[in-house]
C-alpha cells in the first residue's frame, strides 16, 4: 500500500489514501470528511470523529468506533488537508475505479486497504499481547465484542480471552 500512497502525484491523493489505510476506511467514507470531523487536541493528536457527518450522510451500522486518534506526520498532513479546504468542498474527487486502476499493479482492489489495515493489526495485536478487540473495531463489526472468528483462523491467532 506504501507504493502505491508514494506514486500519486498529487500530494492531497496522497494524504486521503494514507487517511483511508490508517482508519482502515473505505474511499467513500473519506471523501464526505469535512473539517468538522477533526479535532486537534493540546498533545498534538488529531481526533477524528465519525459522528459529524452532513445531514444527508447515512450512518454506517458496521463502524465500531465512533473515532479515531491519528499521529505525527500523519496528523500534520490532514491538518495541512483540512486548512486547503474551502467551505463544501471534499477532500478527494478520486473515484473509486481510479483507485482501482491506481491499486491494479500490485494485484490489489479498493478493499485491499482495509484488508490491508486487517492483515499488519493482527500479528501486532499478537506479538504485544494487545486486547483482540482492536481487530474487530478495524474491520467495524456492529458489535466491538464480536469477535471474529474467521479473522483468527486466517491470521493463525488463538485469542487471549
Amino acid at each position: 500500500m506504501h507504493q502505491v500512497i508514494r506514486s500519486r502525484t498529487d500530494w492531497k491523493e496522497r494524504v486521503v489514501l494514507r487517511l483511508a489505510w490508517i482508519t482502515a476506511s473505505c474511499l467513500f467514507e473519506i471523501a464526505v470528511l469535512t473539517p468538522k470531523n477533526f479535532k486537534l487536541k493540546a498533545d498534538g493528536a488529531l481526533i477524528l470523529d465519525w459522528s459529524v457527518a452532513p445531514e444527508t450522510a447515512r450512518a454506517d451500522p458496521h463502524r465500531a468506533s465512533r473515532s479515531v486518534v491519528i499521529r505525527g506526520q500523519d496528523a500534520l498532513d490532514t491538518i495541512k488537508l483540512c486548512r486547503t479546504l474551502q467551505e463544501n468542498e471534499k477532500p478527494t474527487n478520486l473515484t473509486t475505479a481510479q483507485v482501482e486502476r491506481a491499486l491494479a499493479p500490485w494485484d490489489a482492489t479498493a478493499h485491499s486497504i482495509k484488508r490491508g489495515a486487517l492483515r499488519h493489526a493482527a500479528p501486532i495485536v499478537e506479538t504485544y499481547n494487545l486486547n483482540p478487540h482492536v481487530i474487530s473495531q478495524l474491520a467495524k463489526h456492529v458489535d466491538p465484542f464480536d469477535l471474529p472468528r474467521i479473522l483468527f483462523d486466517i491470521y493463525g491467532i488463538t485469542p487471549h480471552c
